[in-house]
């Protein structure tokens, strides 16, 4: 089992998703599932073109 230490960053209003962020910090991931996406992989933009035009207003 590896455990690289990332947490949630809880950004909610709403009480029940803090506590679901919080609980995700316990999720233990196997070396399988850290293999599927190596870190450092690109992924793609977070926005498509007209999303980061709407955003740069």
């Amino acid at each position: 089992m590896i455990v690289k230490g990332h947490v949630p960053i809880p950004g909610t209003k709403r009480v029940k998703y803090v506590e679901q962020n919080t609980a995700a910090a316990d999720i233990k991931l196997s070396v399988d599932d850290l293999s599927i996406i190596p870190l450092g992989t690109s992924t793609g933009a977070r926005y498509n073109e007209a999303g980061m035009a709407w955003i740069d207003k």
